[in-house]
């Protein structure tokens, strides 16, 4: 059973139920989509990102310092050690997000942010929001999911 499916089956009392083909059906809506949304959204950006999260943090702390830094204007913004730094800026470098703008052996590093990069790729790991869901169906009612419910509910016997 997918996730929107366990959270529609969860809600099924406060959701709509519609009987297809002589079956009942639990109508999940963009809520449903939303909350499993946030529930897969950072587990799929930590797994599917070559970029480690204590690199993304330091990424975000870059973006507020001059456009070339070294690991110590780094340190002083962020009280991280220098080592600290080192390991995690390696992967940005690597990986594009950091450009090594002049440093070796004996001589300061630094680096600066190459743009134009999106952060938003760390936060949206290839999911569609519940906001552009939205926004890509016509009309309300195409936004709703039908979803099995996996279970025979009993009609109401009038």
């Amino acid at each position: 059973m997918s996730l929107i499916e366990c959270i529609a089956l969860l809600h099924q009392y406060q959701r709509k139920k519609v009987v297809k083909y002589d079956e009942e059906y639990i109508v999940a809506d963009i809520k449903d989509y939303g909350t499993a949304y946030q529930i897969v959204k950072k587990i799929l950006a930590e797994t599917l990102s070559e970029i480690p999260p204590k690199s993304r943090e330091l990424l975000r702390l870059c973006e507020g310092l001059n456009e070339e830094f070294t690991r110590k204007e780094i340190q002083k913004k962020s009280k991280w050690t220098l080592d600290e730094i080192r390991k995690y800026i390696f992967p940005l470098v690597t990986n594009g997000y950091i450009e090594e703008t002049s440093g070796g052996k004996g001589k300061t590093y630094k680096y600066k942010v190459i743009s134009p990069y999106s952060i938003e790729e760390f936060d949206n790991p290839g999911i569609i929001s519940p906001h552009q869901l939205v926004k890509k169906i016509k009309y309300k009612e195409k936004a709703k999911l039908f979803i099995k419910a996996g279970l025979k509910f009993k009609k109401k016997e009038a």
